[in-house]
């Protein structure tokens, strides 16, 4: 789990195979998950960055960027 300081929502991502994961947004206030996007191996301790309706994520030398919905 990952999140923007000052942003009121979290970044969630869950393995879907053996490296594959989804990347989502959870809203704790209403328990609402939105899909970002899903990546190839994706494992491991992703860095990410939000700005701007964008997220970027760097993994395994990776770098994934998805706009937000």
């Amino acid at each position: 789990m990952f999140r923007r300081p000052g942003s009121p929502g979290y970044y969630v991502w869950q393995p879907i195979g053996n490296t594959d994961a989804i990347v989502a947004r959870l809203d704790p206030s209403s328990g609402g998950v939105e899909l970002v996007g899903r990546a190839r191996d994706f494992y491991g301790s992703p860095q990410c960055a939000e700005t701007d309706g964008m997220l970027a994520c760097l993994a395994i030398g990776t770098l994934y960027v998805w706009e937000l919905p």
